[in-house]
């Protein structure tokens, strides 16, 4: 019985008696693996089923190896635009407003997140995201907000005027001294008190006698009245000649 020559093989004459006779047939190339014995079909391109024909990898795949058993699938999100590409180089994205092109993939843009479907999702206010391709979404600094959904950068994230925070050199927001931190908001310290740091819980109270306005900032702004003269201690006592009212003296 005569043999076969094997798959994409074909012989250009009768009555051979060795397998050195068999050629590639058109459209095939000698195998990598083994040359001059097997062939295979180029790069792009996977053999038929009956093995005598090359049919290039349909849209939205691509062959980079030759022998290829299955034409590879581009990355989620890209598709090719003809047939019998060769590189994943070669996948683009599909026409999506919210993906960009990523190395070989397609990825979310800055701004949003991207689910395990690969679907999109704006980031909300409050959050960021400055990086391509992200799962998730970064919360602004303690205290501090984004004016509107999709922001990408840190520095979109702002104290809220309505709360009386003020920026902080790490990003947050916090209370200014002559306030207190009243739930999310701020307080301004009352009529003889006063509060020195940021975020304050409480504002201290002026030294025995003396007095301030609201919103003050430092000790120094309790002050002794006309007819009072401030101590060492900074409380306030009558002056020579004046007694205090209701003392008796």
């Amino acid at each position: 019985n005569c043999k076969d020559c094997g798959l994409g093989r074909t012989t250009n004459a009768t009555g051979l008696i060795s397998m050195s006779g068999c050629l590639c047939m058109a459209g095939f190339v000698d195998s990598p693996s083994r040359p001059g014995v097997e062939c295979a079909c180029p790069l792009g391109q996977i053999m038929d089923s009956g093995g005598t024909r090359c049919d290039g990898c349909s849209i939205g795949k691509f062959g980079d190896v030759v022998p290829l058993l299955t034409c590879k699938n581009c990355p989620v999100g890209t598709t090719t635009t003809n047939v019998g590409t060769v590189s994943s180089t070669d996948c683009r994205c599909v026409s999506d407003p919210n993906k960009v092109t990523q190395g070989a993939g397609c990825v979310c843009k800055a701004g949003m997140r991207e689910d395990e479907t690969g679907s999109c999702h704006i980031c909300p206010v409050g959050e960021y995201q400055p990086s391509l391709g992200s799962s998730t979404c970064l919360f602004c600094p303690s205290g501090s907000t984004t004016l509107q959904a999709g922001s990408n950068i840190i520095t979109q994230c702002v104290c809220s005027s309505a709360t009386g925070r003020v920026a902080m050199p790490d990003g947050g927001c916090q209370c200014p001294p002559g306030t207190k931190k009243s739930g999310s908001s701020c307080k301004e310290c009352a009529a003889n008190t006063y509060s020195t740091e940021h975020d304050s819980s409480s504002c201290a109270n002026c030294p025995f006698q003396s007095m301030s306005e609201v919103g003050s900032i430092r000790q120094d702004n309790c002050s002794c009245s006309t007819t009072m003269v401030q101590q060492a201690d900074k409380a306030c006592a009558c002056e020579l000649g004046w007694h205090k009212l209701g003392s008796g003296a």
